[in-house]
């Protein structure tokens, strides 16, 4: 009889055991759902200096913009089918040319920290 009741009591424990593991998994799934949730609703602060940035870029990004549409404003009240006028052009001329995408393509990339041990 003492062999079926210790039976009896280690099978209770097994059993506590894995409902006590369930509960804790259960617990910890929670948590990480609740964590996710919050980073989620959380927006990311930005720097004061991504701000400026940001800031330097949108302004620079209006007047090329604005330079733009006065361009393209002055071209369509000049004589149609002729060009651009001698004004235009010259403008256009004045304009330094942009690097090639093949030129920045054969940059090499910046270094950053040392240089790589070379084994001999």
């Amino acid at each position: 009889m003492g062999s079926a009741r210790f039976r009896s009591e280690g099978r209770e424990l097994v059993r506590e055991r894995r409902l006590a593991r369930m509960r804790r998994n259960d617990e910890r799934r929670q948590a990480r759902e609740l964590k996710r949730a919050q980073i989620a609703a959380v927006l990311p602060a930005r720097s004061a200096a991504e701000r400026l940035a940001e800031d330097e870029v949108r302004s620079t990004v209006d007047g090329i913009v604005v330079e733009a549409l006065k361009r393209h404003d002055r071209r369509t009240t000049s004589t149609p089918g002729h060009g651009p006028s001698g004004a235009e052009a010259s403008e256009v001329e004045a304009r330094p040319a942009a690097p090639s995408l093949g030129a920045l393509e054969a940059a090499p990339p910046p270094r950053a920290g040392r240089e790589p041990r070379l084994c001999a």
